[in-house]
This record gives C-alpha cells, sequence and structure tokens, in this order.
C-alpha cells in the first residue's frame, strides 16, 4: 500500500510538505520512502530498504542534512560564517575550511563578500547526520572513503574486483539481488576500493532501456553490498520513471547537476563509459572482512593513502535537535565530484594510489 502525506499549507516555511512510503516496484517488503520541503529542491531524502522504521529514519536524516547544508541558519555577522573549524580526526589539530568548501547554496547573506563566486563549488562527498557524533563521524568516513575510491576510479578507468553473485551466502542479499533482477537483465557487483581496510562496492545493472547503479562503503563486505544494492534500487526507480517521462519535461535544478546528467544517458552511453569495469577479475571470496574500532579504522586509511582526514561539525536545521551532521574530508583528498572542475593531479591522494593516466580527466562522473 502507498501512503502519502502532502502539508496542505505550501508554505515557503514548511520543514516538511511531502512524504511517499511506497512499494512502487519491488515486492516482497522492499520499501521507498522519500520526504521534501518547499525551502529548497536540493532537500530531499530518500530510502530504500525493507523496514519501514529504517527507510524513513534516514530518509529524515538525509532531508536533515541537505537542509543544514542549502538553508545554513548562520548569520552574516556569525564568527562562523565565513570559516569552519576542523579537527584532525587521528591527532585533534585545528584547522579553518572556508565555509565554501563545505555549505551548498551560495545565495545565502554571508556569501555577499565573496569574490569571484562562479569558482565556488561543493557537494555532499563525506557528509553524514546521526544522532551522535561517533557513528555520525564513522558514516561520513566510509562516504569519504566511498566517494574517494569511485572518483579515482573514474578518473583512471581503473579496474576492480568483481563479485561473482553465486559466492554471495547472504539470505538477505540473495533476496534483494532476486526481485532486482526482475527488472534488469544483468546486474554486476566490483570491489572498487583504494583502501584495503574498507569494502567499496559498486553495484551496476542494466534493461533494454533504462540502467542504474549503487555504491556503499563498509569493513564488512555483506554490508558493503547490502548497502550498494539499497542505493542501486533507489536510483533504478529514478531510471524507470525517467524512461517513461521525457526528460525534456524534467526541471532540474543547478543542485540537481549529477542527476541531470545522469538521467539523460542512454543505456548504451552508460554501459560504455563503465566498460573498463567489466573486465575486473573475480574477488576472492575467501578474503574475511575486516574489524576495526573507530580510531585504527581511521590510521589504517589514512596511512595507507598518506593523507590527513578531518572533520567538521554542521550547525542543524534545527537548533535544537540532537543530530550531528558531519563533513569528513581531506586538503588533499579530491574536493568533490564534479570531476569536470579539478585537475586532480593538483591533489595528493592521486600520487598515493596506482594509475596509468587520467583517461576521464575532466569529464563528469556518471552518477546521480
Amino acid at each position: 500500500m502507498d501512503i502519502e502525506f502532502q502539508n496542505q499549507s505550501n508554505s515557503s516555511s514548511s520543514l516538511l510538505s511531502h512524504v511517499v512510503l511506497k512499494r512502487p516496484l519491488f515486492l516482497n517488503g522492499i520499501k521507498t520512502c522519500k520526504v521534501s520541503s518547499n525551502l529548497h529542491v536540493g532537500t530531499s531524502g530518500q530510502s530504500v530498504g525493507y523496514s519501514i522504521n529504517k527507510v524513513v529514519k534516514a530518509s529524515l536524516g538525509e532531508h536533515l542534512e541537505r537542509l543544514s547544508l542549502f538553508k545554513s541558519k548562520l548569520k552574516p555577522d556569525d564568527e562562523r560564517a565565513m570559516y569552519f573549524d576542523a579537527f584532525n580526526i587521528l591527532s585533534g589539530e585545528t584547522i579553518q575550511v572556508p565555509t565554501s568548501d563545505i555549505l551548498l547554496e551560495y545565495n545565502l547573506p554571508f556569501f555577499k563578500h565573496y569574490k569571484n563566486m562562479d569558482s565556488l563549488y561543493s557537494d555532499t562527498c563525506g557528509v553524514a547526520a546521526h544522532i551522535n557524533s561517533r557513528d555520525a563521524m564513522l558514516s561520513g568516513f566510509l562516504e569519504f572513503v566511498e566517494r574517494q575510491s569511485l572518483i579515482h576510479t573514474w578518473l583512471t578507468e581503473r579496474i576492480g574486483t568483481s563479485v561473482r553473485l553465486d559466492t554471495i551466502k547472504d539470505e538477505h542479499l540473495h533476496k534483494t539481488i532476486h526481485h532486482l533482477k526482475r527488472f534488469v537483465n544483468e546486474i554486476r557487483l566490483f570491489n572498487i576500493s583504494i583502501s584495503k581496510h574498507v569494502y567499496v562496492i559498486l553495484t551496476l545493472g542494466f534493461h533494454d532501456k533504462y540502467f542504474s547503479v549503487g555504491v556503499s562503503a563498509d569493513p564488512n563486505l555483506d554490508k558493503a553490498i547490502n548497502g550498494s544494492l539499497n542505493e542501486f534500487a533507489m536510483i533504478l526507480e529514478g531510471s524507470i520513471l525517467a524512461e517513461k517521462e521525457s526528460m525534456e519535461e524534467q526541471p532540474f535544478h543547478d543542485s540537481q547537476l549529477y542527476s541531470e546528467i545522469f538521467y539523460n544517458l542512454s543505456v548504451e552511453d552508460f554501459r560504455n563509459k563503465f566498460k573498463f569495469l567489466l573486465q575486473s577479475p573475480p574477488m576472492d571470496r575467501e578474503v574475511e572482512s575486516k574489524e576495526y574500532t573507530f580510531n585504527q579504522l581511521i590510521h589504517n586509511v589514512s596511512e595507507e593513502l598518506k593523507i590527513p582526514i578531518y572533520c567538521t561539525f554542521i550547525p542543524s536545521f534545527i537548533e535544537s535537535g540532537p543530530e550531528k551532521i558531519v563533513k569528513v574530508f581531506s586538503p588533499d583528498g579530491y574536493p568533490h565530484m564534479n570531476t569536470e572542475l579539478f585537475d586532480p593531479e593538483d591533489f595528493k591522494i592521486s600520487n598515493s594510489l596506482p594509475y596509468n593516466g587520467f583517461p576521464n580527466k575532466g569529464v563528469h562522473i556518471p552518477f546521480p
């Protein structure tokens, strides 16, 4: 049964204007929740999973995260308005980071004194929200490793290792893959991680008329696969809907640049962009999932990649709420996913990783 709630006031100040909870495509319990408001088109939150409780919480968390990035309540005279304090997660050393590297809406009052506004760019890489600081930082860190792996894989056309579906033993994962195969002719999973301490699973799927992708990171392989499949299912729904409607009728906001590029691709174009991964050798399933403390995990990855890893806390849109919103990043890592705007050789991380040139330098990643 589909459940839809709409705030009839349509007020521009409404925190929550639209909530949709449904099972539009996937049977036997897979659910989708999407929440949005009138405050900003880029603030919608969406999640897919088997538990109503979990998908609603995840959607609301992402929605609040985006609101805090697009509709920050920082005032022009606030001392934090120009810079955010960030700390090295391992050493505690602090640095100041320009607000323009963290927030996403440059029409906010405190940006009016910025010069060269056209050169500013940021996205949600490394951003996460949770009800406690530790889990928010862990989620942000895994998001950081995930996106750095995706960016480097794309720029270098570096192959990963292929996860054979017949080697997956978890029943829940088999159930999810079985449902997804009702909507795609082919589904492939790859480990594209730049770190031996974290799995980053990229899922690709193709149908005659639509396609999808999902990516997720975790030290536990099955958890990384599960997260990737859930994101794949969510993006697949958007791809199917986009195929049914003319893309010329889809109004995209500036904040939806990645989605606009992605959903305007043809199936053939999408497959060709990722064809280098299809040559990946099979992954050794005998490799066990990793178990680390939080500090061990950060230390191992930071040392492996030869870059410092920082975290900054972002003021929540709901000032009295318990949510903690963070961005985990490295000044030496890739700054965002808009690969058209930076030279990868300017960042130290590219020298810490194997590569044979950057064939996709200056080309957008086909990821929404």
